[in-house]
């Protein structure tokens, strides 16, 4: 595949990425989304900032909907040594692990010289303006626009009102979400389109690190990669059968995903017909064909298609960096109102979508006339609405 063509799928302003375990990861440094970040801030434009650890991934396995968040966020990190040290067994490893405690502190640094307001919400009460006075310490100048810690309520029951009233007040540039995960990035997806919020990440147990509350490992033990184990000897309770069921699905998750790219280098080859040969009744019906080999042109298709189908050939196995590109042309091509979907024809891709739970974010077809019926038939039925 000519992964410089493919790379036309994304949008120009957004970081290379790759695609490990259903997720997509943005392949950056520390410098990289700090500068990100502040460019989104200076633009003004709301913004999600998501850090995932192998225990988002196996949360986003059992939840559609976290799932869907993670892949809608604008900039997702690698906050797990174990992602990053296997990501180079699917494609391009990635440059480094960006946890959300390490970012927090550079993102308010940065803030305070750029004279950016921060708002801190949730943690327990008192937690927020005790780590607003250590990052006001640590960064002379620093404006905090708002410190609230919400009672403890399911997302449901929150007082979203008077939250986002705050919020509105407030304008922070910069919004650090710590109420746990997953309910802090359902907390931001289900506001972002009602806040002026250039940036809003969730910082999970961050606030509590910089209240004193915890405490991180050493930077040694840090550096090593043991941070986990640091953790679980100072809150065995707690993270003991978190830790357990995380390494478990780890390790049937990695099995899965290796066994099906060996089928993938070995598999024969299997009926196919291409899309191509129905080329007029797609665009009859409004439908662009994209050929995986040449996607060039790709953009031109998002303002006047309401469809997009990429025909992946022979394909037996896509690299991380590919299927990144399959996700970020998807996701943006959903914002705008279209249908995205795949034609698969080999079934060790299709299991492959399957096991890491793209075929919830990107359709799958299995040869080109059932692509054809079901994209007429959706015609029909939108036609008769």
């Amino acid at each position: 595949m000519n992964v410089q063509n493919y790379a036309g799928l994304t949008e120009q302003t957004e970081p290379e990425a790759v695609v490990l375990f259903g997720i997509l990861f943005h392949n950056v440094t520390f410098d990289d989304a700090l500068e990100w970040a502040l460019q989104r801030m200076r633009d003004g434009k709301p913004a999600v900032i998501a850090t995932v650890n192998v225990d988002f991934v196996m949360q986003a396995w059992e939840d559609a909907d976290l799932h869907e968040t993670l892949l809608e966020a604008d900039l997702v990190v690698a906050d797990g040594a174990p992602i990053v040290g296997l990501s180079s067994r699917f494609g391009p490893r990635l440059r480094e692990r960006v946890t959300g405690s390490d970012l927090t502190p550079m993102l308010a640094r940065a803030c305070a010289q750029e004279d950016f307001g921060v708002f801190l919400f949730g943690a327990g009460p008192g937690v927020p303006q005790k780590a607003a006075s250590v990052l006001c310490a640590q960064n002379p100048g620093l404006r905090i626009v708002g410190c609230y810690s919400p009672p403890m309520a399911p997302l449901s029951e929150m007082r979203h009102e008077e939250i986002l009233r705050q919020l509105e007040e407030a304008q922070p540039h910069l919004l650090l979400v710590a109420l746990g995960a997953p309910k802090q990035e359902k907390f931001i997806r289900q506001h972002l389109p009602y806040w002026s919020v250039p940036i809003a990440i969730g910082v999970g147990g961050t606030l509590d690190f910089l209240a004193g509350i915890q405490w991180r490992a050493p930077l040694l033990i840090q550096k090593i990669g043991m941070e986990w184990l640091w953790r679980l000897a100072t809150d065995p309770i707690r993270l003991l059968r978190r830790y357990h069921l995380n390494l478990a699905f780890l390790f049937c998750a990695l099995v899965q995903l290796l066994f099906l790219r060996l089928r993938g280098l070995v598999a024969a080859d299997f009926y196919y017909v291409s899309a191509a040969a129905f080329q007029e009744d797609f665009e009859r019906l409004d439908t662009q064909l994209v050929d995986l080999e040449h996607v060039d042109g790709l953009e031109l298709a998002y303002s006047r298609m309401r469809w997009i189908l990429v025909d992946l050939g022979r394909r037996h196995w896509l690299e991380s960096s590919e299927i990144a590109g399959l996700v970020t042309c998807a996701r943006k091509f959903r914002r705008n109102g279209g249908r995205f979907s795949v034609l698969c024809a080999s079934k060790t891709l299709r299991d492959f979508f399957r096991v890491c739970h793209l075929d919830r974010f990107i359709h799958l077809f299995v040869d080109a006339r059932e692509a054809l019926y079901e994209i007429e038939k959706a015609s029909v039925d939108v036609g008769s609405e």
